[in-house]
């Protein structure tokens, strides 16, 4: 009696999912991301959470830069006419830091501790109505990024913390140039503004400490 084939046309089935490759028609289009949502500029534009008014602007003005100072922030770029104080990135404080008063959150802290990010602070003082000044306070997050290297052969391990750049990856194989160690904008953090406008509020009341 003659066998059918009944085993070999699944077997040629299989085979034949297995080779075949995905239709490329189907494959899910990734749009490119924004490249303003990595700046700091972009989010500074943003509306504030909190402010603060003042009829006088140099009470305001000294007030604002003594609480950036009092939370361990260096003022960076300072325009009395323009009504900007903006300080230099300070990396975020962690869990083994409990001084220090630029983290005022459980969350910040954790993120910090866990990731490498810094903040930078400013403060926009703008005409108010009755005569008055307000002060707007805005606080922007950064990462930091490294670019991967391999570490998968022993050779290779001394290189992965150091500055030598990996050859030949995907971006420099399209012609794209991509820094080893970069920062990019992640937020803002709208605790620490709040908490910035508070103790603002209550330097002016008692007098800030220095002048202009």
């Amino acid at each position: 009696m003659r066998r059918r084939p009944f085993v070999i046309l699944p077997l040629a089935l299989l085979v034949g999912c297995v080779t075949r490759g995905p239709d490329p028609s189907r494959r899910a289009r990734v749009t490119p991301a924004d490249p303003s949502l990595a700046r700091n500029d972009h989010y500074f534009a943003m509306p504030g959470v909190a402010s603060v008014q003042w009829p006088s602007y140099p009470t305001i003005w000294a007030a604002a830069r003594q609480v950036m100072t009092d939370r361990g922030f260096t003022v960076a770029r300072s325009d009395y006419r323009g009504g900007t104080i903006e300080t230099d990135p300070l990396v975020s404080a962690q869990f083994f830091e409990p001084w220090r008063q630029d983290v005022v959150t459980t969350e910040s802290r954790v993120q910090s501790t866990l990731q490498t990010v810094r903040r930078t602070v400013r403060f926009d003082i703008t005409p108010a109505a009755g005569g008055t000044f307000e002060l707007v306070p805005k606080v922007v997050v950064e990462r930091q990024s490294f670019l991967e290297r391999r570490v998968t052969a022993p050779v290779r391990l001394s290189l992965a913390l150091t500055g030598v750049a990996v050859q030949g990856n995907q971006l420099t194989d399209e012609g794209q140039g991509l820094q080893d160690n970069y920062w990019y904008a992640i937020g803002r953090d709208e605790a620490l503004e709040r908490s910035l406008a508070d103790e603002l509020r209550t330097v002016i009341r008692e007098g800030p400490r220095t002048g202009r």
